[in-house]
């Protein structure tokens, strides 16, 4: 992706939803969003509408414009090693990679494709493939971990991989073609057939949109499946039109307002049910006559409720008050008076209010024993009432002063103040406000209205606490209370029994029925109470409802129709004439002249600006009825080649078997292809096929280009996936089996030394067979200068020329070293009489001399002609 591109993402980005931005982050920096991450965009995406707590998203900006796959410094890879979990790979195994060209040859079933599933899904690859345990070794298989060990231009690092973990920028700028790939390139409109580099990040981006809109309707889905609760109410009423007609727009104060019923309704709902029960009576006139008695119980709690509020009621409680103010008055002059008349010799208290009361005690005596005096009776003889001995002088004069001070006007005052007092206090305190009935008629009144029940309580307690207070305050001198406003329900009684008497009429009339309006009111009101009830459920409805509303918004906002469009737009600009031309010049340098194949906009849907390859000239016909599979092949090698060149650098690519099942011809020409791709970047290549193996050998060599090889086989003791530098026997040249046979012979001469004969004999013959086949390679490959060769085609005519120094001295050794090694071989049974003994391992050890020897003078000797 190119420094232009980048930046116009980047702006194009500042439109997008703050999550989306994001997301553009994650796929510029890591190339991959994985399940964490996607529900961690979700939830940005409900904050930004209020759906979740607020969040801050950490969007795209040109920090980040190194974009996946687009470091323009080229990305090799060093090795791959294999921990555990891969497949049936065998632990701590590596597969090291030169910066050219890399063969890593395996049989079948011999591990590469454990390795290439690892590279698949840490680089840039078209498909990914799960990654297996060792599922048939019986114990559970590790979790899967490898180390990748790469050069970003000029810095070597490394990547602990596993399967869940994104892999770093650097390491999706390398691309892997294998068959999977292949077919994506020829498939019809509907799948990705051709990309430019580095766009694939609107695919990515609307594949998160994708899984975003998935989370998002899942729960709005349990949203829309969450029951509502709401009532059932009846057709018709304004209730249940409320409840039909609920929203995320709903004022759920406004249908508060219209649930709670006025003091008016409320008592027009108790009549209404009342009348209905009356109306289902089955016998109307004795419903009638229980309604009359009910009426004059009922009036009969109105009047004693009435009589409460006379006796109890403010007014009352005033005149109370007003009397004791007055006795304070009286009480106050007397006081006053008291203390003029009353001289200080007398008693304490003479002249209070006990003192008063023995007063008017000896009074009463006094007329039992002079009834014909007033009292009190001084005359001469007169005794006293109390200690009955004669009234002196003095006496008769205290008892003068005395009686001065209790005639006095200020003592009636007071006499007649506290008589008022006393009657009004008993009105107050003597009122009866509980009798035995009253609890019998109030639970009959809350049975048809419990406020007006409840208000019947709540007044007979006021009015007993009222009397508890007067009581208290009378009998510690504490001041009266002024009363609270004792508010008798009397009216709402009376009118309770004018609504009785009322339907008693209405019962005995003819038509005691309740009427069509009254039933409809009463429905009315009945769904009204309903609605009042269920509130809470309406408020979570309407929220319900919000939230629904909201999560539409969020859904919309993962629309990729503008992803689609700016996909269109720069895909449009890179795929040029002179893209098309690269991949025909693909074409021809694969040799595929043959059909008129070209690329074709295919259109392109949620992100994806879709393109394939199609016939020039019969551009309705499917590639994939038409082709062959090396006609397939080569067609998606082209496109892959085409597709790396929009690339910024020149990063590694990765090819697993790319020429399987492919006919010797089609081989050799992409074995070409790949090699000329060597000369200016790493290629690796991944194959089970000895012929394509020595072609990428062959071709390298005469090319002048550097290849190194692994040998990736599996081992009885270890398992699968075990490497090595070495090539297997049959896929070597001369010069690496002389290698080879020198390391056999050091160990075989450790065996002549250290073990029994008949151990240093068994390998002595392997060896000697192995000498014996090399001698064959080295005929075809050095006396005959690779003219012809095993797994070859082709027969290399302009090297025939320097066969005419071959010699008869030449023919001679090869003749007696193969007959000496054939000696000694298995397979040539030995005369028993013969008595040749083994060679020893100096013997052996010419064998291997004399094959390396020749094999240096015919070199010599052709390089010095």
């Amino acid at each position: 992706m190119t420094d232009a591109t980048s930046t116009d993402i980047l702006d194009w980005s500042k439109g997008r939803p703050a999550w989306q931005r994001d997301a553009l982050r994650q796929l510029f920096t890591t190339g991959a969003i994985g399940p964490e991450e996607i529900d961690a965009l979700t939830e940005l995406c409900k904050s930004a509408r209020g759906l979740a707590s607020p969040r801050t998203a950490d969007v795209l900006t040109k920090d980040h414009l190194r974009a996946n796959g687009g470091s323009t410094a080229a990305v090799a890879l060093l090795s791959v090693t294999h921990h555990v979990g891969v497949n049936a790979l065998a632990p701590e195994q590596t597969v090291s990679f030169g910066l050219a060209l890399t063969v890593v040859y395996g049989q079948n079933a011999a591990g590469k494709s454990g390795y290439t599933r690892i590279l698949k899904r840490a680089c840039r690859s078209r498909s990914t493939e799960v990654i297996l345990g060792n599922v048939i070794s019986g114990g559970k298989p590790l979790k899967a971990q490898a180390t990748i060990r790469y050069k970003d231009g000029a810095t070597e690092d490394l990547h602990k991989w596993h399967p869940d973990l994104a892999s770093p920028a650097p390491l999706t700028a390398v691309s892997v073609f294998d068959a999977h790939s292949a077919g994506v390139y020829l498939r019809d409109k509907t799948d990705v057939a051709f990309r430019p580099f580095g766009l694939d990040i609107f695919d990515k981006l609307s594949r998160v949109c994708g899984e975003v809109r998935f989370k998002l309707e899942s729960e709005r889905g349990k949203l829309l499946a969450t029951p509502s609760n709401l009532p059932s109410l009846p057709e018709g009423t304004r209730a249940r039109a409320i409840i039909d007609g609920l929203t995320a727009l709903t004022n759920v104060e406004g249908v508060r307002a219209i649930a709670m019923l006025s003091e008016q309704e409320t008592t027009e709902l108790h009549e209404l049910r009342a009348e209905e029960r009356d109306a289902r009576s089955a016998d109307p006139k004795q419903r009638a006559r229980e309604l009359q008695l009910k009426t004059k119980r009922i009036e009969s709690v109105a009047k004693h409720t009435s009589e409460i509020e006379r006796a109890l009621g403010t007014a009352a409680l005033k005149d109370l008050a007003a009397a004791a103010e007055v006795l304070r008055v009286a009480q106050g002059a007397l006081q006053a008076l008291r203390k003029s008349v009353l001289t200080a010799d007398l008693l304490p208290g003479t002249g209070g209010s006990v003192w008063i009361e023995m007063w008017e005690a000896a009074r009463e005596f006094s007329r039992v024993a002079y009834p014909e005096q007033l009292f009190p009776a001084v005359t001469d003889g007169a005794r006293c009432p109390f200690c009955q001995q004669v009234i002196g002088t003095d006496a008769a004069s205290r008892v003068a002063h005395l009686l001065e001070y209790v005639s006095s006007s200020a003592q009636a005052e007071v006499n007649r103040a506290d008589d008022v007092f006393r009657g009004k206090l008993s009105s107050v305190t003597s009122a009866a406000v509980d009798k035995p009935d009253i609890e019998l008629i109030r639970t009959e009144i809350a049975a048809d209205d419990p406020a007006l029940g409840n208000e019947v309580v709540d007044f007979l307690q006021t009015s007993a606490r009222i009397q508890r207070d007067v009581r208290d305050a009378v009998r510690n001198g504490t001041q009266l209370p002024t009363g609270d406003a004792l508010s008798t329900p009397a009216a709402k009684l009376t009118a309770m029994a004018d609504s009785l008497r009322k339907r008693a009429e209405q019962l005995k009339s003819a038509s005691p029925g309740m009427s069509l309006g009254a039933a409809k009111e009463l429905q009315e009101l009945e769904a009204r109470v309903v609605l009042a009830g269920h509130l809470k459920a309406i408020d979570d409805e309407v929220e319900r409802k919000k939230q629904i509303s909201v999560y539409a918004q969020c859904i919309d906002d993962t629309g990729t129709k503008p992803i689609t469009l700016k996909s269109t737009e720069l895909t449009k600009k890179l795929v040029t004439d002179r893209l098309q031309k690269t991949f025909k010049d693909e074409l021809a340098g694969l040799q595929f002249t043959h059909l008129a194949v070209e690329i074709q906009s295919a259109g392109g849907a949620k992100g994806e600006m879709f393109h394939k390859l199609a016939f020039t000239n019969a551009p309705g016909v499917l590639m994939t009825e038409v082709l062959s599979e090396g006609e397939s092949r080569t067609l998606s090698l082209a496109a892959f080649l085409t597709e790396l060149s929009t690339a910024s650098g020149l990063s590694g690519i990765i090819f697993d078997d790319p020429v399987s099942s492919l006919d010797h011809i089609w081989r050799e020409r992409i074995a070409n292809r790949l090699i000329e791709e060597a000369k200016k970047r790493q290629v690796i290549v991944f194959t089970h096929d000895l012929l394509f193996l020595k072609l990428l050998k062959d071709g390298s060599e005469q090319k002048g280009v550097e290849c190194g090889h692994q040998y990736v086989r599996y081992s009885e003791g270890q398992g699968a996936g075990v490497c090595s530098t070495e090539l297997p026997w049959v896929a070597m040249g001369v010069k690496e089996r002389i290698g080879v046979l020198r390391n056999r012979w050091q160990a075989a001469d450790k065996l002549h030394r250290t073990a029994e004969p008949d151990v240093y004999e068994k390998d002595a013959h392997d060896i000697y067979g192995l000498v014996r086949e090399s001698w064959e390679q080295a005929i075809a490959e050095v006396l005959l200068n690779d003219i012809v060769g095993r797994y070859r085609p082709s027969v290399e005519s302009k090297k025939v020329r320097h066969l005419h120094d071959i010699t008869p001295g030449d023919c001679k050794i090869v003749e007696d070293e193969m007959t000496e090694c054939s000696r000694w071989i298995r397979g040539h049974d030995q005369a028993a009489a013969n008595g040749t003994p083994f060679p020893k391992p100096a013997s052996l050890r010419d064998r291997i001399d004399a094959l390396e020897n020749f094999t240096k003078e015919i070199k010599k000797r052709r390089k010095s002609n």
